[in-house]
């Protein structure tokens, strides 16, 4: 369960950022490994750099709203870069999320 600051930050969200708060929303539908959001860290090198790796030996299938979202998410943060990394950080700092990510990892999944 996400905590009130990763909801503050979600629905506080710059307009440029919204296309990643809402894949990140739309991700609390789905378990960490099948989650958008999951793809999209990997993608932008954040499982990389924080985790010590990309784990994509099972990638999960998304539906057509999920690639959209995603192909939105991607565009916002090639259009953002640093700025956008930046604030998908603060996200998964300010909750639980990066937690379960590096259990995940850990576990090997």
């Amino acid at each position: 369960m996400a905590s009130q600051k990763w909801y503050e930050i979600i629905e506080g969200a710059p307009a440029k950022f919204e296309p990643i708060a809402n894949l990140f929303s739309w991700s609390e539908n789905y378990t960490w490994k099948d989650a958008p959001a999951r793809v999209f860290l990997g993608l932008i090198g954040y499982l990389a750099e924080e985790f010590g790796e990309d784990n994509f030996e099972a990638m999960p299938v998304l539906g057509y709203l999920e690639l959209a979202q995603l192909g939105d998410a991607l565009v916002a943060y090639a259009n953002f870069g640093e700025d956008a990394y930046n604030w998908v950080n603060a996200l998964m700092e300010a909750d639980q999320i990066a937690e379960d990510a590096h259990l995940y990892e850990e576990e090997g999944n």
